[in-house]
């Protein structure tokens, strides 16, 4: 049985240019879109969460969340942590929500079986210091 786990940040107001400012802060605490290819939401996003590909060389994420801003109400892509191959696919909001589905090689809990749900609040929440931060966590 597949069970899903997320983990949902609310930041607030947003605009193009905070959210290139969490991106980089993400990317400055070690998270990395990928080697040589980027996975991403297809803008516009029709609510269907089309997932393509890029080459990383062509990836330009201020670009991107612009073009979000611009012709959709989210985006996104795959971003995995340091060389653990553990990872998440971040959705951007426009409305300022956030949300972190844990779902490349989720780190659970060795106790409790769950998802571990500090390690990733240790590793995503610094880079939105800066906003006033509602975090809801959800496995089902």
């Amino acid at each position: 049985m597949s069970r899903d786990a997320s983990i949902t940040f609310i930041v607030g107001e947003v605009n193009r240019k905070d959210y290139l400012s969490i991106f980089t802060n993400l990317t400055n605490l070690g998270w990395s879109v990928g080697k040589s290819q980027v996975f991403h939401l297809s803008l516009p996003d029709t609510g269907m969460y089309d997932w393509n590909d890029m080459d990383t060389l062509n990836f330009d994420a201020s670009d991107y969340f612009g073009k979000v801003f611009l012709t959709s109400d989210k985006g996104g892509f795959t971003m995995d942590y340091n060389d653990t191959e553990v990872g998440c696919d971040f959705i951007f909001f426009t409305s300022g929500k956030i949300i972190a589905v844990l779902s490349l090689n989720t780190k659970m809990d060795e106790i409790s079986g769950l998802p571990d749900y500090t390690w990733y609040l240790q590793k995503i929440a610094p880079a939105m210091e800066n906003y006033h931060l509602s975090i809801i966590c959800e496995f089902c």
